[in-house]
């Protein structure tokens, strides 16, 4: 009977002994899954500041692009503008040149 009753000991002894080997490794595992969980979202994290730089940069050069090409094209209206008031002053010197001729003939 004794022998009995350290048998049904042992056993207890020996599920608690597993039981607590398995909260141990529960445990171990449940903080491994919080260290890839931490590690994943950190790499998101980085990812995505990365795409967002890169898409930053994408838009800046598109704004620069754009910028240039306007620049481009004011100028050369600019040049346009120029030559067209440079024609018409010349014209209105001329026709002015032309009525004091004509009223000093006339």
């Amino acid at each position: 009977m004794e022998e009995i009753i350290k048998n049904i000991l042992q056993i207890d002894k020996e599920a608690i002994e597993k039981q607590e080997r398995t909260k141990q490794v529960l445990e171990e595992k449940e903080n491994q899954k919080k260290a890839l969980l931490k590690k994943l979202k950190d790499d998101i994290s980085i990812s995505m500041k990365q795409e967002i730089e890169s898409a930053k940069l994408s838009a800046q050069n598109e704004i620069d692009k754009e910028s240039e090409k306007i620049k481009s094209e004011s100028s050369k209206k600019l040049e346009q503008l120029e030559a067209r008031y440079k024609e018409i002053s010349e014209s209105l010197a001329d026709d002015a040149f032309e009525i004091v001729i004509r009223s000093l003939e006339g």
